[in-house]
């Protein structure tokens, strides 16, 4: 009966430790698919933020562009404006498809497009405006343009001190 008694424990102390060992297995697997999703999240995060900060460096460049023209009457000043217009919609796009799975980013996304094609709207007409003559029109819409956005908006350096930024 002892030595039965000896290899029921024996048996069962077995049986315990194989257990554990098979829940460590277990806890280390959970343990590593948390840490790997949760690396993607970090990596899909960083590379959302890279394209926003991208987007909005196209649209700078194209505000540049537009703000050089707009001063000088000298088309060389376009080179920003052309090439930041011409990229800041598939950068945005790319964005987008980041972004689609997250309802909140996704929302963020179309403000984004619509402030977007705002500002290059409002880019193109007072460019229109200046190659037509009518720089000062072009300049009071810029003026008018800056008062009411959110965004970095043309100006002259006088306008700008002067005019509240939103």
């Amino acid at each position: 009966m002892m030595q039965l008694s000896a290899r029921l424990r024996s048996a069962t102390t077995t049986i315990a430790a194989i257990g554990v060992v098979g829940l460590a297995i277990v806890l280390a697997a959970w343990i590593n698919t948390k840490a790997v999703e949760a690396a993607r999240q970090v990596s899909l995060s960083i590379e959302i933020r890279e394209r926003a900060e991208r987007f909005l460096g196209h649209i700078r460049d194209a505000e540049t562009g537009q703000r050089g023209f707009l001063l000088t009457g000298v088309d060389a000043y376009l080179a920003p404006y052309t090439s930041g217009r011409a990229a800041a919609m598939p950068e945005l796009e790319s964005l987008e498809r980041l972004v689609q799975d997250a309802p909140m980013q996704r929302e963020r996304a179309e403000l984004m497009r619509s402030q977007a094609i705002r500002k290059l709207n409002e880019l193109d007409a007072t460019i229109a405006l200046a190659r037509d003559g009518k720089r000062p029109e072009a300049l009071a819409l810029c003026a008018t343009a800056m008062a009411s956005s959110r965004w970095t908006s043309c100006a002259t350096p006088s306008s700008r001190s002067s005019s509240p930024r939103t």
